[in-house]
């Protein structure tokens, strides 16, 4: 076996920090960020305590739902209250707090001052099973949700991003989740 000089050494080194770091830039570049909030509302998960910081886990091999929006239904939320944001910027009507929401059911509310609200259902087993934006139109947003549960038990966030992109104006529901 022929020896390696110190310089045919180095070259190797070199060659093999430059593969191991384009496998991790790729890495970084096709990962899924994971959904982050700073709530200080305390979280129907069970391990989010105190509804400090916490990050989703990882839905591997979890079919992820959405929402049809139906853009905004006014008759569907006049006269009604719902669970508002310590704002007051955005309510959720439906579901109510402690409610069941199966696949299928609508959420609905008002938002002002916001063009969107973003909404996420976290199932207490899984993780985020349900994301995504809600248009509000004339004050009101809606939209049916189609998910797959794995628990009996999550949490619904609606929310707004504020112009730093951070979430504002945000609900949290715990929920029944129905199949």
């Amino acid at each position: 076996m022929p020896r390696l000089t110190k310089r045919s050494t180095l070259i190797l080194l070199l060659l093999v920090l430059i593969v191991a770091g384009g496998a991790y830039a790729w890495h970084r570049h096709t990962a899924k960020p994971v959904a982050k909030t700073t709530s200080k509302q305390s979280s129907a998960q069970s391990d989010f305590t105190g509804g400090g910081k916490h990050e989703s886990s990882a839905n591997s091999g979890v079919t992820q739902g959405g929402a049809t929006d139906n853009k905004g239904d006014k008759s569907a939320v006049q006269g009604e209250t719902g669970t508002s944001s310590a704002s007051g910027a955005v309510s959720v009507v439906s579901p109510t707090q402690n409610g069941t929401l199966s696949s299928g059911d609508t959420i609905r509310g008002t938002a002002t001052g916001a063009s969107q609200v973003q909404y996420r259902l976290v199932d207490d087993n899984v993780g985020v099973v349900a994301q995504g934006a809600l248009n509000v139109v004339d004050g009101t947003f809606s939209g049916t949700l189609q998910f797959e549960a794995h628990a009996k038990t999550g949490r619904l966030d609606v929310f707004t991003f504020n112009a730093q992109g951070q979430e504002t104006n945000e609900v949290q529901l715990p929920v029944g989740l129905g199949s």
